[in-house]
Parts: structure tokens; sequence; C-alpha cells
């Protein structure tokens, strides 16, 4: 009689459970079968049965794909649980899987002139026999162009004033995890927006210059204007101006105002 033993290398996997048995977690467990021995000239069979084991797959790679004789394969050339007829001794490692997960995203130009791009995909690739898959993939992000305005960057929100950090503007390169799937990212761009206050003869000025900054869609932005102190020359505060002898009130002190652009105010002050 001739006996033949197969060994069944768990590989990354939980357990196995052999046919008829109970699970183990050892590296290996081993199955047989006789060829029955023959007399008289009568010939001997070639091959015996045997029942390869139940896979319980580890948390990395929870899919069972089945044995095969490479360590490193991700293929099955024997199910699991499943009778074989065999010939010779062996070794069969268990093959599991994590598939690959794709990731899409697009993208919102969120004010400025265009993005090269308005989609963009990475794919986290597939893991076998326990190891653990990356967790992340990197996207080359599109160009985003806007005269006149920084870049900033891109986010998650389309009133994100400031780069999100899993974007590299100096690259380009955008890393993504399996949370981002169908997320949309938006272009962050800004423009800064100077006020300058001239005292035009009032005694001082709470402040020589104001500014602020203009986000994404926005077209303006807010300034306080500064507290004038007239002179004794001209005690009465009318208010700010832009041009210097207008002798009206276009902006009055100490209070906010929406701006679009860089401009200058004169203060005015009177004596009646």
């Amino acid at each position: 009689a001739k006996t033949v033993t197969i060994t069944f290398n768990k590989n990354g996997a939980t357990s196995q459970t052999p046919n008829g048995g109970s699970a183990s977690t050892a590296t290996t467990v081993n199955s047989s079968c006789t060829i029955a021995a023959t007399y008289n000239g009568v010939a001997q069979a070639s091959t015996c049965n045997v029942t390869s084991p139940k896979i319980t797959a580890s948390t990395n790679t929870p899919t069972v794909v089945g044995y095969s004789t490479s360590a490193s394969g991700t293929s099955s050339s024997w199910n699991q649980s499943t009778a074989k007829a065999v010939s010779s001794n062996a070794t069969y490692y268990a093959i599991t899987k994590k598939d690959a997960k794709t990731i899409t995203i697009t993208f919102n130009k969120n004010g400025a002139s265009s993005v090269s791009d308005t989609s963009k995909s990475c794919t986290i690739a597939a893991t076998y026999n326990g190891t653990a898959q990356a967790s992340s993939c990197n996207a080359t992000a599109p160009t985003i162009t806007r005269s006149g305005y920084t870049i900033i960057g891109y986010n998650t929100s389309v009133s994100s004033t400031t780069n999100n950090s899993s974007y590299n503007t100096s690259s380009k390169v955008l890393t993504l995890n399996s949370s981002n799937t169908g997320d949309t990212w938006y272009a962050v761009t800004s423009k800064a927006v100077t006020i300058t206050f001239n005292k035009n003869g009032a005694s001082s000025i709470g402040a020589t210059s104001r500014s602020c900054t203009m986000y994404n869609t926005n077209t303006s932005c807010s300034i306080t204007s500064p507290t004038i102190t007239a002179s004794s020359n001209t005690p009465t505060v009318i208010g700010w101006s832009t041009a210097a002898d207008t002798h009206s009130n276009q902006w009055s002190q100490n209070t906010a105002k929406s701006v679009s652009a860089n401009d200058t105010y004169y203060a005015q002050t009177s004596k009646a």
C-alpha cells in the first residue's frame, strides 16, 4: 500500500478545519489517504482521494479563494472542503484575499475660472494571504486657474478657506482613502482687498489701512472703517469718502462695509 500525505498551510488565514475534524490554528494540518496494495499482477491504482480543509480567513484578507501549490498564489487550484485525487505528497497553501478598491472623486471649480479635470480615480491594490491592505491611494489633482487670485488648494467643503492636509500643493498629489469615495473636492482660492484710509486734515484716525479676504465664490468681504478724530479747525466728523474734497459721507466711521476692490477713503470733517 502507498500512503499519500497532503500538507495544508494556513498561509495567513486564521485557521483550517480538516474534513471531519476541528478548527486548527496551527500553521499546517495534514490529510492522508492510502492507495491499496495489489497482488498477483493486478495494477495498483495511481491515486486516492483527500478532502481539503475548510479555511477561515483573517480580517486582513477576508475572502477565501481556495488552495494553491504556491504560497504567493492569488488563484485556486483546489477549492476548500473539496475532495481531490492525489498521487504523491505535496503542500498546498490557503489563498485568501481582500479585493481592490477604486476611489472616484469629483472636482468643483468653486469660483475659479477652471479646473483641468472634473473627476479622478485611484485604486488601492488587492492584497492576499493575510497581508493588510493599504489604507490609501494617490491621485493627481487637476490644475486650478484663477487670474488675480491666490490658489490655496482643495478641500471637501464648498466654504473652506484652507487647504486640506491630504492635498500636497507642490506635487499636486491628493491622498485618498475609502471614506472619500464619491466626495466632491472644491477649489479654494482667495483675493485680499485693502482699503487705505487718509486722515485728510483730521487730527488722527484709528487705522491707516484695513484688509479682508474674498474666498471662492464670494464677490466681497467686510471691513470696518476706523474712527476719525477731528481737528479743532474742523471739529465735526462727517465720515469717509473716496475723494479728498467731497465733504460728504460715503462710509460712516466705525461701520462695517462690503468691499470688493482696493480703494482709498478720505476722512471728511467740517466746521459750520
